[in-house]
């Protein structure tokens, strides 16, 4: 590239290879055995979204693998949704075929197994990328691929196991960039770059971005001292153009994946974009300088944190010698530091990051694009290596490269523990911003990076013996690697191998005879025998994914947003756009939805099933008042009447609100506050209770009359229905809630349901002759018998992707209820045939082809015109 170098102790391209890949296995290896994480212990990574999505949907995945098919469509998901969003976010990775070789009650082993690898393939690859760069196998290329493995992004993040593939494939994208720029030659670019986006689109994307800035780069490096701007991108143009065409055609080469799938993601709450996230505000202080240093966050600063640019004090070291070393042109230091502003201040800059996250930010995870910023830290620091540092470095130079990390560490510290301090002394306000409060880091950790950078600068200046030297590095490299991954693990928790082998074949036994695959039907859980392994308890949000039954709930990044609206609007625990979970279901919902078993998984190994009064199947006929139903925002109770007054429209009411309601509220001295409701109830039946408006109610506490009620949501916050127990009608009834000061009073309802009258709605529309029955996983037949013309109701979510035929002639199906299929039937016999198709899947494949077909025509040009000037020459 551009600095001078000397000839450096070579080795085998084997070995290289193999210690790039074997030193941070062996790191992660040791810090898993540390924590008796499987293989080297019980303990399996079921925290956060390791037990909540990742484990479901890989073994769906594993399961779909052996069964010879992956489904575009899917009734687990939530009430049914397109797949392939699914599929492209979490599943795409090659190494998820690694799961066939585990049973599946071992897939929490399988994810830890893949993750190690994952990691050092990420060391494989940056060892590739140094060895082709600099044409040299470099000994110490070693310790700065091993550095990208374990940077701060892969020990804080290490558990979104989907998104290391991109850090597998960037050192490869960069490359083919220079492989572009240096011969004009695109196969790799083009391949590697696809890859990425095939493997993770969301990252892949980011990808996108970098190459961009990283070709301009390379491109900058041949302009002339005295050259204008204008006449350089003159001469490049044509280059500059070619770069671009391939790239689009790289991009429309992975557009059978995803067209389908931004189609898909146009239907989630991440659709709607924020203004606030769009303004030049900085998103973070001096702050960040901590995190050049070891052991700045933990598991609990996972969702608020300053970018986590950790990469050593091997590299940290180094990277600064880079701008002090006399052996590296002014040039490149000038260039190689725009970049890096340009790098930092998309994470700085409100509106920036926005763009890098696909135009949303993030809810948790921040600065997920953060690994560009450290793999070019580490270039540069290899760049410095390169000059023989210890020999080329003036004293002063030694010194400065010690003192200005260290001072770097320091002031981002010293910031770290002041500003929270400043904030509440000036503002009063404990949220400017939230990550200031959760990521006050203790003195150990200052002490740590900066005893590993004393310790690095010794070894690098001061340990003349090569082989010394090189043991030395290798072990302070490892060592400070391994402690910061080990201390971003802190408090994470961990679920067990064996109880989760266990309870997972427990509970498959007990689902399965109630799995009929070919009537259509729904079971909701109420609790799973997992709770007890998952760490954080999400409600079950995925087990329907995972044992493969048509259930309610859904929790991942592709949900879709009308679905959930829906059912949140009728009373469904939905905390955020990504989940929504079956607390707040009703009788009213079970009818509606086609609840046939509800299973409670209880704590000795037993289950207790109950079957809702309520089901009436998966389609009937319904009145055409039905059609004119418009939920309210958040109005559960509003909803869930004029539902049934559509299905059935009576004088008196279903729902029926409670009389005499007095409220008070006595605030405590532990900063919650008690609520306390007295009322009396007008009509017998099962009584709930409701936070209209979106009110989230955060109790600790919650009786009636006296007598404790568990939360229905393993969560601080319920706006969801409650149920209550069943009371007569004339029934005193007190409830206490001890609760956050600032919820609403105002909006609490407390309403009894006249269950006996939806029992017999329920009954009526069972008794119509209409069956349904799922002949394929994306397709049903549903056969009805009418004496007229009708509107007939489906528990299917409306999708644009339903192909429906009604006696052999398609038809256009009608929303309903803000988001479920109705079709009209005409008199007599009728067979309504159902079809999944995957909206924007052949426009996708037809795009790819052109796509492929451009690429190849620009690589037969490109050889072409460079065989035509080997011939002149």
């Amino acid at each position: 590239m551009h600095s001078t170098h000397h000839t450096p102790h070579r080795i085998p391209t084997w070995l290289l290879l193999l210690l790039a890949f074997g030193l941070p296995l062996l790191i992660t290896g040791i810090v898993f055995a540390i924590n008796h994480i499987a293989p080297f212990g019980n303990n399996v990574l079921m925290f956060s979204d390791g037990g909540a999505q990742y484990v479901p949907f890989f073994s769906r995945f594993r399961a779909d693998l052996l069964a010879g098919h992956l489904p575009t469509y899917s009734f687990a998901l939530s009430l049914g949704d397109n797949t392939i969003p699914l599929l492209a976010y979490y599943l795409m990775s090659p190494f998820n075929l690694l799961l066939l070789a585990f049973p599946a009650n071992q897939v929490p082993l399988a994810l830890s197994v893949i993750l190690m690898l994952k990691i050092a393939t990420i060391g494989l690859t940056a060892s590739i990328y140094f060895k082709f760069t600099y044409r040299e196998n470099r000994l110490a290329s070693v310790l700065f691929s091993t550095a990208f493995a374990l940077c701060g992004f892969v020990a804080g993040y290490y558990y979104t196991i989907m998104w290391l593939d991109a850090l597998i494939l960037l050192p490869l994208v960069m490359l083919g960039v220079q492989r572009f720029v240096t011969y004009k030659r695109a196969d790799l670019y083009v391949i590697t770059l696809w890859l990425t986006l095939v493997t993770n689109y969301y990252l892949g994307y980011m990808t996108c971005l970098f190459v961009v800035l990283y070709f301009g780069y390379l491109l900058v490096a041949d302009r002339q001292p005295q050259e204008g701007w204008r006449r350089f991108i003159s001469r490049h143009l044509r280059q500059i153009g070619h770069f671009l065409l391939v790239s689009i055609f790289s991009g429309l080469m992975s557009f059978w994946l995803l067209l389908p799938t931004l189609l898909g993601m146009m239907k989630t709450g991440k659709a709607s974009l924020n203004w606030v996230s769009w303004l030049p505000f900085p998103s973070f202080g001096p702050e960040v300088l901590a995190q050049l240093g070891m052991g700045a966050n933990t598991f609990l600063d996972r969702k608020f944190h300053a970018p986590s640019v950790f990469v050593g004090s091997f590299v940290l070291i180094l990277l600064v010698g880079y701008f002090l070393s006399q052996q590296i042109q002014h040039q490149a230091k000038r260039r190689s530091a725009w970049f890096l502003t340009l790098l930092g201040l998309g994470m700085l800059l409100t509106t920036l990051n926005t763009v890098w996250h696909a135009f949303q930010q993030p809810q948790g995870f921040p600065f997920r694009q953060v690994y560009f910023f450290s793999f070019m830290c580490i270039v540069l620091g290899y760049e410095t290596w390169r000059t023989r540092p210890a020999q080329s470095f003036t004293r002063r130079q030694r010194q400065l490269a010690l003192w200005i990390p260290t001072g770097l560490i320091g002031v981002g510290y010293l910031a770290d523990w002041t500003i929270p301090n400043l904030i509440f002394g000036i503002f009063h306000d404990p949220g400017l911003p939230y990550y200031y409060l959760s990521n006050q880091q203790p003195y150990t950790s200052l002490l740590m990076s900066v005893v590993a950078i004393g310790l690095t600068w010794l070894a690098i200046f001061h340990l003349r013996n090569r082989r010394v030297q090189a043991a030395a590095l290798t072990l302070v490299v490892g060592v400070e690697l391994g402690g910061n991954y080990l201390v971003n693990m802190t408090n994470a928790g961990y679920g067990s191998a064996s109880l989760y082998a266990t309870r997972y074949q427990t509970e498959k036994a007990m689902l399965a005879p109630y799995q009929n695959s070919a009537d259509f039907s729904r079971i909701d859980t109420t609790a799973s025998l997992l709770n007890g392994v998952r760490i954080d308890k999400l409600n079950s949000y995925n087990d329907p994914v995972l044992f493969g039954y048509n259930g309610l709930t859904s929790y991942s990044s592709t949900l879709n947003d009308q679905t959930r609206q829906m059912l949140r609007d009728l009373g469904l625990f939905s905390r955020n756009a990504r989940r929504i979970g079956s607390p707040g279901t009703t009788p009213v919902t079970d009818l509606l939805f086609g609840v046939a078993h509800r299973l409670d998984f209880l704590t000795d190994n037993t289950v207790a099933v109950t079957q809702p009064t309520s089901f009436a199947g998966t389609a009937y006929f319904v009145p055409k008042a039905v059609n004119r139903v418009q939920l309210q925002p958040k109005q559960a109770f509003t909803n869930l009447e004029t539902i049934m007054q559509a299905l059935s429209p009576r004088g008196s009411t279903y729902l029926t609100d409670v009389s005499h309601l007095v409220s008070t509220k006595k605030d405590r001295h532990d900063g919650l506050s008690d609520y306390r409701f007295t009322f009396t109830v007008r009509h017998s039946g099962p009584l709930f209770f409701y936070p209209a408006n979106g009110t989230q109610v955060q109790y600790t506490n919650l009786t009636v009359n006296g007598h404790v009620k568990n939360r229905n949501v393993a969560d601080d916050f319920s706006p969801a229905v409650n149920p209550l127990g069943t009371f007569k009608a004339g029934d005193k009834v007190t409830v206490a809630i001890t609760g956050h000061p600032q919820d609403q009073r105002r909006n609490y309802q407390f309403a009894t349901l006249d269950i006996a009258a939806v029992n017999r709605v329920a009954d009526r529309l069972a008794a119509q002759p209409v069956t349904v029955k799922q002949t394929r996983y994306n397709a049903l037949t549903i056969s009805a018998q009418t004496s007229s013309a009708r509107l007939l109701y489906m528990s299917i979510p409306a999708d644009e992707g339903w192909q429906l035929t009604v006696n052999h002639r398609p038809v256009q199906p009608t929303k309903l209820i803000n988001g479920m299929m109705g079709v009209q039937l005409p008199k007599g016999h009728a067979t309504v045939k159902l079809a999944y198709k995957v909206p924007g899947l052949t426009a996708g494949i037809l795009a790819s082809l052109i796509g492929l077909i451009g690429f190849a025509w620009t690589q037969w040009r490109t050889r072409r015109r460079l065989h035509n000037q080997q011939s002149v020459d």
